[in-house]
């Protein structure tokens, strides 16, 4: 038996970077709506000005804005947010990608 080993896409962040502080500030300011859930990690926002969003939370983050790739965008976090239930304060919140028992 070989124990399985799973591997994050990007580093482990240790602490938050200034640009991620700015963006949750934002986030948790902000109202989106979930238009649509397409499975437990794929979702669809609106924002107020009616543009629509896809975020994906998984192996790797991304959003239809262009966020996630180098650092979180406010539609990333506002899932991490109100979706998953995480803590500003806890260490996943700033990773860029998360293994498979991360986002269960």
């Amino acid at each position: 038996y070989m124990g399985i080993i799973m591997q994050r896409a990007t580093p482990w962040r240790s602490q938050p970077t200034e640009f991620f502080q700015l963006f949750l500030r934002a986030a948790q300011e902000t109202r989106l709506y979930i238009l649509q859930e397409n499975g437990p990690s794929k979702f669809i926002l609106e924002d107020s000005s009616k543009r629509k969003l896809k975020v994906e939370i998984g192996s790797t983050v991304k959003c239809s804005c262009g966020g996630g790739t180098d650092e979180h965008c406010i539609h990333t976090l506002y899932i991490l947010l109100r979706i998953f239930w995480l803590e500003p304060d806890n260490p996943l919140i700033w990773q860029l990608a998360y293994t498979d028992t991360e986002i269960d």
